[in-house]
């Protein structure tokens, strides 16, 4: 089935890994390309369903940030989850301004940088800084 507004990252240089995105409605699904074997497959779904936003890889573990879900509402929420064991988690209001389209990149084993992106006012130009080993509020961005 066709699919647009989705996310793109890398894992391990062996796989492809697309989330959420658009095709009959919002999605939560993740699916994963195994390069070597040319075959796709099906991973633990987003908690959340979510497209036009970004994803990275930290680790074992694949981060969902920010874009809209299916009302067309911008998302302040990143949520995570673990290639190898299935887990998952949300944190909800992860950065002040809800955002689509961020460009996200890890920055080292536990950080994300999170830039820009389009928010309810339009472009925003900001750098935020997300660590993924602080808990509660003070993972916040």
């Amino acid at each position: 089935m066709a699919r647009w507004h989705f996310a793109l990252t890398c894992y391990n240089k062996e796989r492809l890994i697309v989330s959420g995105g658009h095709c009959l409605s919002t999605a939560c699904e993740v699916f994963t390309f195994i390069i070597a074997r040319n075959d796709w497959g099906k991973l633990t779904s987003m908690i959340k369903p979510r497209q036009n936003h970004s994803s990275c890889v930290l680790k074992t573990k694949v981060f969902y940030i920010g874009g809209t879900d299916h009302n067309m509402k911008r998302l302040t929420s990143v949520e995570w989850s673990d290639v190898v064991s299935g887990e998952r988690d949300i944190i909800e209001a992860a950065f002040d301004v809800p955002r689509e389209l961020p460009v996200v990149g890890a920055v080292s084993d536990s950080k994300l940088i999170i830039m820009g992106g389009i928010g309810d006012s339009g472009k925003l130009s900001d750098v935020l800084l997300f660590d993924t080993k602080l808990e509660g509020e003070e993972r916040k961005c």
